[in-house]
């Protein structure tokens, strides 16, 4: 029969489901195959399985498209457009989640069902390939023997206390078969070569988790502590598959025996000398049984002596006796030490036992000389030192401390001496005064007078040795301090200070610093500073602290009141009583240009004779500036009215510019319309003179000069009448005498006597017919 190839795939589901016609029938089929058939296995047929009208009718397979594809048949089966159903792939029933899960049946040997789903559609034969049918199909997967039993572990393992009650049961783990049915329905077989265990009952059920084991003898760790079993497992198919395992039982120690140690005594001597720390002793106890009920711990037993404890440690896992520090057969607590030492189990309950120690000191000669320093300090009395204190300037002989030199041991070993070494011997003694058995007393007294400024302290090295074969020593080291006395006063590096300071600077500023040094210590040593106010300008300066020599301005100063300020500077120790010491300051005030230049009077007046040569002195003046150096030194000038012209000039007579000339630079003509006339006679020059100092910046002052010109007759008189419109003069023969007939008229520049005009006739009048007036 021929079928048409099923390219209906192409439609989708949605068309297919559309044409469904309303009268399409549910179907169901079943079939069965037993798991890992290969692919390609006949299942079964769906023709042979449906109705007569399947005989001409397509079948394809409906894919699954839900959540698991492990509940799915599709995935395992294919069926072809002829309805045959087959293997798609391999199928292993165990690896099926839903055949995995083991249900409770009434009766355990029910195989449980483990079914596979998935639907086909069936189509019709006619032209249009209708959809007429939908067929679920149900595969139900059958087990086979193929999974032997087995565990989780490759060994088991149980414990046991050797106490453990005989016919009572401990439980181990059972093995699984994942197979189902007989298959997977296992019994156990227990191999014990001492007979000492069997398998109690159990239910021969796959799905037990636990098998008991039933203990048939006593059980005694120390004869047998692990049994080596071998615990079998077979499954009941008709060819049973078994698997083995190792079952280790281990029986573990009950407390049942105490400590012994190997003797209950133990005896021993020990130099005092021996170094430490050393083991001294081994202590050994043993325990059969096993565990912590076997393992030893040792410890010292109640109320042991303290010195005991102070002078030995016990290991408490090893036994061991160590020495922890030196024995010392000179004390009474050291010579002999005897003592219980505790071994126990460390069980819950521990067992123990005790073993008596003694040991015997020996005695060596192990005591070096020793020496103690006192010295007195008040009001305790002496005190153990190693520092010594002398005070400079005491004399020779003088106790500085005490020395006990003390040796434990006897006879000539505890015989010791002390004497102070080369080094030092020649400053320092030790002087016996007191001796009982071993024990000398010594002072330390000095052998010279000390000055602490020279040297200040010193190191003593006192060796003792004893007469012992061979001989013990010791050295003592001392720090000897020299205490100071005040005998030494400050001192200033210079006897004389001077510094400079600026004028017009605001109290409080800084003059300069000077140090005193004093050679003493401590408050012998320290100094303070205080100006002496009975100094001459003390007031004018202050301190800035009595503890330093750092000198201040009290106030401003100023140059041109004084240019030089002088005050003693008094350093004085803070011993008792102190000292002083005294040194000269000398402050220069530098000036500043702060005052102006002054004339010694505010106006100058000089007389000149016109038609003077040029250079010829008019008068001298002064100016004084009290600042000094540039500030003081003074230049001169000549400032003009701005509508005269003055014929003079000016210049310094000094260097310092205290005094000027005033000299011509014009012949002056007392008759120029340029002077000034104050009153009808006299006619003057008057300006104003600059002096300038050379300051930054600098400063001027100015006076008023007066020149006054005192005439000359340099002039002659200039006639008026007649003048060059009236030269002649006509009169009648007949004119009357001692009648004027003209008035003549001629004037002079020069004042006084030399511009009073006088008339005579000097010529032309050969007749005497003529006369004038003197005056005109």
């Amino acid at each position: 029969m021929s079928h048409r190839p099923l390219d209906w795939w192409l439609v989708p589901l949605s068309l297919l489901l559309a044409l469904q016609p309303v009268w399409s029938m549910q179907r169901q089929v079943s079939f069965s195959t037993v798991e890992e058939q290969p692919p390609g296995t006949l299942v079964g047929s769906l023709l042979d399985s449906l109705d007569s009208a399947s005989e001409n009718a397509t079948f394809g397979i409906i894919p699954n498209k839900g959540d698991g594809v492990s509940t799915s048949g599709d995935a395992y089966f294919s069926v072809d457009s002829n309805g045959q159903v087959r293997v798609r792939q391999r199928i292993d029933r165990d690896q099926l989640e839903q055949c995995n899960r083991r249900l409770q049946l009434p009766n355990p040997h029910l195989l449980e069902q483990c079914v596979l789903n998935f639907q086909v559609f069936r189509f019709s034969s006619s032209a249009q390939m209708m959809f007429d049918a939908t067929v679920d199909v149900r595969i139900s997967i059958l087990d086979i023997n193929d999974n032997a039993p087995s565990w989780s572990r490759h060994s088991l393992e149980a414990r046991l206390s050797e106490d453990f009650p005989v016919r009572q049961t401990f439980r181990v783990e059972a093995a699984k078969d994942r197979d189902y049915g007989p298959n997977g329905t296992l019994s156990y077989e227990l191999k014990d070569a001492s007979g000492t265990f069997s398998i109690a009952t159990y239910h021969p059920d796959s799905s037990i988790e636990w098998i008991a084991i039933s203990v048939d003898k006593p059980l005694d760790r120390e004869i047998i502590e692990k049994y080596n079993l071998t615990l079998v497992a077979k499954d009941s198919a008709p060819s049973p598959r078994s698997a083995s395992i190792k079952l280790f039982v281990l029986v573990e120690d009950v407390n049942d025996h105490a400590p012994v140690f190997n003797q209950s005594h133990y005896s021993l001597s020990v130099n005092e000398s021996a170094p430490y720390p050393r083991p001294i002793l081994q202590l050994k106890a043993d325990d059969p049984d096993k565990g912590r009920n076997g393992e030893v711990e040792y410890i010292f037993a109640e109320a042991t002596p303290a010195a005991v404890l102070k002078h030995f440690r016990l290991d408490p896992m090893r036994g061991s006796l160590t020495l922890k520090q030196t024995l010392d057969y000179e004390k009474a607590d050291s010579r002999l030490f005897h003592f219980a030492i505790v071994a126990r189990d460390r069980a819950q309950s521990p067992r123990s036992s005790t073993a008596q120690v003694t040991i015997a000191v020996l005695d060596v000669n192990d005591c070096p000389p020793q020496l103690t320093v006192y010295k007195m300090s008040p009001p305790t009395g002496m005190r153990e030192t190693s520092k010594l204190t002398l005070k400079e300037n005491s004399p020779a002989n003088s106790l500085l401390g005490i020395a006990v030199l003390t040796d434990g041991d006897s006879d000539a070993a505890g015989d010791a001496s002390c004497e102070v070494q080369a080094a030092q011997s020649d400053r320092f003694r030790l002087n016996l005064f007191r001796e009982v058995p071993n024990q000398k007393t010594y002072q330390i007294v000095s052998r010279q007078v000390f000055d602490r400024e020279q040297r200040d302290s010193y190191r003593l090295s006192i060796e003792c040795r004893d007469r012992g074969n061979p001989p013990l020593s010791s050295t003592v080291q001392l720090d000897i301090d020299i205490e100071d006395v005040n005998d030494e006063s400050p001192s200033f590096a210079q006897s004389r200070y001077e510094f400079r300071v600026r004028e017009n600077l605001p109290p409080m500023s800084r003059v300069g610093g000077i140090d005193a040094a004093d050679r003493d210590a401590g408050r012998n040593g320290r100094v303070s500073y205080a100006i002496d106010q009975a100094s001459p300008d003390a007031d004018l300066f202050r301190l800035g602290s009595t503890s330093r020599g750092d000198i201040f301005t009290s106030t401003s100063l100023d140059r041109e009141q004084k240019s030089e300020l002088r005050f003693s500077l008094i350093a004085t120790d803070h011993g008792s009583p102190s000292r002083n010491a005294t040194t000269q300051v000398v402050v220069r005030v530098i000036d500043e240009n702060d005052v102006a230049p002054k004339f010694s009077a505010e106006q100058f007046t000089y007389e000149l004779f016109e038609g003077e040569p040029i250079g010829t002195l008019v008068g001298n003046l002064t100016a004084f500036d009290d600042d000094e150096g540039l500030n003081a030194n003074i230049s001169y000038s000549i400032q003009s009215p701005l509508a005269q012209a003055v014929p003079f000039s000016i210049v310094s007579l000094d260097s310092g510019g205290r005094t000027a000339q005033i000299r011509t630079s014009a012949k002056v003509d007392r008759e120029a319309p340029v002077l000034l006339a104050n009153r009808a006679d006299e006619k003057a020059y008057m300006f104003t003179v600059r002096a300038m100092d050379r300051g930054h910046p600098p400063l001027t002052g100015t006076c008023r000069v007066k020149v006054i010109i005192l005439d000359r007759n340099d002039n002659s008189p200039d006639w008026i009448v007649p003048s060059a419109q009236l030269s002649a003069v006509n009169v009648s023969r007949h004119e009357q005498t001692d009648r004027a007939f003209i008035e003549l008229k001629a004037v002079d520049s020069d004042d006084g006597d030399f511009g009073r005009v006088r008339y005579s006739i000097l010529a032309g009048d050969p007749h005497g017919l003529f006369s004038i007036d003197s005056i005109g």
